[in-house]
Parts: structure tokens; sequence; C-alpha cells
């Protein structure tokens, strides 16, 4: 794939003090770089170009300014710029400000790969279940209707409003289709033509089910906060589209870092934006693990499904741990807002217990009822209680030194089914 051209190089060379710095010449003397490391030198990584506004970004990246006001995990606070927090796979959040063009340009890269399978898809006939503008609510029969009547009426509406696409969680959607077909309802062919995920690995299972239930097809979207789109489903089955005209994607070798080039390694995600300049995303690892593979002589991405360590045991039976508990930090971020967390672990020591590791701060113990608000939630099926461990910054440096996952499991899943 084709690698970022020299305008990046000199770009990052004259303007980013971080890599200005480190002394670059080409791109492949870029280090990748990692959250933790990201947030830790926000300040070296902002562009001088924005200097006007780069101490109130700096203020805010660092939680310095209690008077934000975040929605949708969006701050406006600065004319011509929205801020959006994430917390990712590492489960530390990070604030990750673009300029308006560059919200433009990154919006119409995904809007002409929508346009390239639906020549009729437009704003108008496009509902997003999820990322909102900022300042909007979503519809909370979306998230919290239990009532099947209540959830089927959304989907009247959609039907009514003439809705070609939606835009949604996996997870949300499969159990609309389940509370649905719980109570009778065995499709709901016609609705839609289009069901575009984001956000969450969606299985070929999960692809089935949806495609089955509404008669449309579904695409996976996979991306992050930081970039947004990276790349998209077309062809139907797992892999992925690189959406070139935004990112460069790499597959990287862990420890030596060095790129992968042929199908069948797996290997670490890596990011670089073609357009972001305000923080420059570059070689940015996104916390995922994929391979390449052939398809029709192009090379695809196909993400790897990790299922087979650190599984939760909920419900009788087991899920991605990592997955389940980003669920509850997107949730607790959602009404929360933002902390400056270093460090956030979530240790399962028992079917129905699990230990959070947070780094202490002001607001780490508000932070953690958020959490627990949100797993009477999102664990009420299990139900499962947590409980909270604050590390002193002694601790978190271990800890970050050891380089732990999001979620462990301390607990014997060996007959648990999966």
């Amino acid at each position: 794939m084709r690698e970022p051209d020299t305008e990046l190089v000199a770009y990052l060379q004259r303007w980013v003090p971080y890599y200005r710095d480190l002394k670059i010449e080409r791109f492949s003397d870029i280090p990748p770089i990692s959250k933790p490391v990201l947030v830790r030198n926000f300040p070296a990584l902002v562009s001088d170009e924005f200097f006007p506004i780069k101490e109130a970004l700096c203020r805010l990246a660092a939680d310095a300014e209690p008077g934000a006001v975040v929605s949708n995990n969006q701050i406006r606070s600065i004319p011509g710029v929205a801020i959006e927090q994430t917390t990712g796979t590492t489960g530390i959040p990070g604030r990750f400000p673009k300029s308006d063009p560059e919200r433009k340009r990154l919006s119409m890269g995904i809007w002409r790969m929508r346009r390239r399978l639906d020549p009729e898809v437009a704003p108008g006939n496009f509902l997003p279940m999820m990322h909102l503008p900022f300042g909007s609510e979503t519809d909370r029969r979306i998230e919290f209707a239990k009532d099947p009547g209540e959830i089927r009426s959304f989907y009247d509406e959609v039907a009514r409003r003439k809705i070609r696409w939606i835009h949604v969680v996996p997870r949300l959607i499969r159990r609309h289709i389940e509370q649905l077909r719980a109570a009778g309802c065995d499709h709901l062919h016609g609705i839609i033509k289009v069901c575009e995920t984001n956000g969450e690995y969606l299985s070929d299972a999960d692809r089935q089910c949806i495609a089955e239930f509404f008669g449309c097809q579904v695409l996976n979207q996979y991306g992050c906060i930081e970039c947004w789109t990276m790349a998209s489903n077309s062809a139907g089955g797992g892999s992925l589209d690189v959406l070139e005209e935004n990112v460069h994607l790499e597959l990287l070798r862990p420890v030596t870092f060095a790129p992968i080039t042929t199908p069948g390694e797996v290997g670490l995600v890596a990011v670089t934006s073609r357009i972001l300049r305000l923080l420059p995303i570059v070689r940015y690892l996104v916390g995922d693990r994929a391979q390449w593979v052939m398809e029709d002589g192009h090379m695809r991405l196909r993400l790897a499904e990790e299922r087979v360590a650190n599984l939760l045991q909920y419900g009788g039976r087991l899920v991605p741990g990592a997955a389940k508990m980003r669920i509850l930090l997107n949730f607790a971020f959602a009404r929360f807002g933002y902390l400056q967390l270093a460090y956030i672990q979530f240790v399962q020591t028992s079917p129905n217990h699990i230990i959070v590791r947070i780094s202490k701060s002001e607001k780490s113990a508000a932070f953690f009822e958020c959490l627990q608000a949100a797993a009477k939630i999102e664990l009420a099926d299990g139900p499962i209680e947590l409980s909270c461990v604050e590390l002193t910054s002694e601790q978190v440096e271990a800890a970050l030194r050891e380089k732990a996952n999001l979620f462990l499991s301390r607990v014997d899943t060996s007959n648990i089914p999966h």
C-alpha cells in the first residue's frame, strides 16, 4: 500500500516538537507510538502551526478545565475545533482534537466509500445510532428499551422516514433482534437496505443474524476515535478494504515493529492519518491484531478475534473480557465526562466479582461509582459486582511496564462453554 508522501515527514520535522526532536528523515524512521505515550507527551505532539490554541488544547487534554462540557464524548469549547475523547483497548482515556476542516475531509472520504456501495445513500436517509453530534441526544428506545413494542416502534419510525442505512454497535442491534424474536417477530424485511456496524468485532454469526432478520446487507466499519474510519467491509465476509484515501495501515511484528507485507502473519495494527495535522496520528498502535489476506486480487485486512485468552465468565458462558469491559468504560465515560486516567485494569477473581485496579486521582472514586452503575445495566444477566483498588503512581509505573491487558481472568474457565 502507498506510504504517506514526503509532505507528512516534512510537516512533522517543521511543526511537531516530538518528531522534530527525534530528527526523523524518512517515514520508516518514525517509531510506532502507543496511546499511553501519546497521552503523556500530548503537548509535544500538538502541532506548533496551531500555536494560538495550543495552550488551551493542552489544558483540556490534561483535564485542567473543570468547566468543560462533554457531550457525546466531544468538547466544543475552542472555536473551529472538536475534541473527541475515547477509552479504547488500553482503557486509558485520551482527548483527540481535530479542526473542522480536518473533520470535513475525513467525512468526505467516508461518504465516498459508502456511495461506491450505494449511490443513493445520503445524510438524510442515513441514521447514526452512535457517534452523535455535539449536543444531540439519542432516542432512549435505542439503548434502554426492554419492551418489544417500544423497540418495534423505533423501527416503524425508521421505515416511515425511509432510512436506507443505519449505523450501530453490533451488541445493540443483536439485543434488539433477540428481544423482538422473543416477542414473536421473526423478521423485519424491507425496513433498511444496509446495516453498518462499528465499535466492536462483528462475528460471522452476528453478520448472518442481522442479514437474515432485516433482509439487508451488513457492513463492518473498522475505525477509532483517533482518526475515524480506517477500513470497511464491502465483500460480505470478514475481511476489510483499507480506506486509503484517509489512512495508511500497517501490520507490525511485536517487539521489532518490522512491517508485515505478505498474507498470513498476524501483527499489530498501526495507523497513520493522511489528513490530520493539528494532532498528527502517525504509526499509532490502535491495540488490535490482524493479518493481511489476498482475496480477488486485493490485499485486505482480517482482524484477529481474540477469544482464546482472558475470557470473562458471565451468565454461565464465556465472552471476550476486554470487549465487555470496553462497553462498561464507554458507558461510564459517556455519562461521567473525563478524567486524566493513567491506568485501569479489570481482574475477574470469581464468577460474580471483578476487581477494578485504577490509578488514584481526585476523580477516580467518583468514576468508579459510574462504572458500578454501568455494570448494573451491562452485567445484569451475570450479575457481577465490582470492587475498587486504587494504585499509587509507583504502582502504576510498575503495571505499565508489565504491559498487562485491559481484562485478566483469575477464574478457572476450562468447563464453561463459549
